[in-house]
């Protein structure tokens, strides 16, 4: 259908199934390699709209620049929490903004449980990231405040690693 000139066609109806990487970034270079004339933040848009869950393309989403949508799905899909945590921390000087926001939800879901056997130090890794982005901002008492909150509803409800990011955050901390 390429070769025929039939390139909405083509798209419409192989791109998203028919070239499939064993990533989502993959997969997405692929299809924008196809398909040069498209849009790619349309189709990382088409991609998470194809089924699954939004989440797998955050790192497509992010090595493409497009932050927005990448912040999009990390609050919308299971992203896991190591992966928010080093785009957090690579990302500082170009977006602090995104930095916190995704290492905030990092933090929330290793509180909640979610990735791949998360450790205490993780949790740590990551509040340095956050603390890093609202110091950059300008917000860290703030920040700090708001971890603290909700690590203490966290441990209330017995998440793991809320012990460990209270001692963290907690006024006396030298972090």
């Amino acid at each position: 259908m390429l070769d025929a000139g039939r390139e909405t066609e083509a798209y419409e109806k192989y791109a998203l199934t028919a070239s499939v990487s064993s990533t989502g970034l993959g997969t997405y270079l692929l299809i924008a390699k196809k398909y040069p004339a498209r849009d790619p933040k349309q189709i990382l848009l088409d991609l998470a709209e194809s089924g699954g869950d939004s989440g797998h393309w955050f790192a497509a989403a992010k090595d493409g620049g497009f932050l927005d949508l990448a912040l999009e799905f990390a609050q919308t899909g299971r992203t896991d929490p190591r992966t928010l945590s080093r785009a957090s921390r690579d990302l500082l000087e170009k977006d602090a903004k995104f930095c916190l926001q995704v290492a905030r939800i990092a933090i929330q879901r290793m509180l909640e449980g979610y990735g791949y056997e998360p450790s205490g130090i993780d949790v740590i890794d990551t509040y340095s990231h956050f603390l890093r982005a609202a110091a950059t901002l300008g917000v860290s008492q703030d920040a700090r405040k708001d971890m603290f909150s909700t690590a203490t509803k966290a441990k209330q409800s017995g998440a793991p690693f809320a012990d460990i990011l209270i001692r963290q955050c907690s006024p006396g901390s030298l972090h």
